[in-house]
């Protein structure tokens, strides 16, 4: 199990919004993100994961957001 938060940033590092922030069990996942409060542009999400055995994990991806 880990404490589980997805943030979405802008290109200057503004959290615009938290996708996910909670507890899951291990194992594959799957989030539906609605992004329509957002305009068109380049975006990136970051994932951490903090368990509580000290194994973390945290990751940044860029995203596009097209309308």
């Amino acid at each position: 199990d880990a404490n589980v938060t997805i943030g979405v940033y802008n290109l200057v590092g503004e959290n615009v919004t938290d996708v996910v922030s909670g507890e899951f069990s291990a194992g594959k996942h799957r989030v539906n993100f609605d992004a329509s409060s957002l305009t068109s542009g380049i975006y990136f999400y970051r994932i951490d994961a903090a368990a509580s055995n000290g194994n973390n994990f945290s990751s940044v991806k860029k995203m596009t957001v097209l309308k």
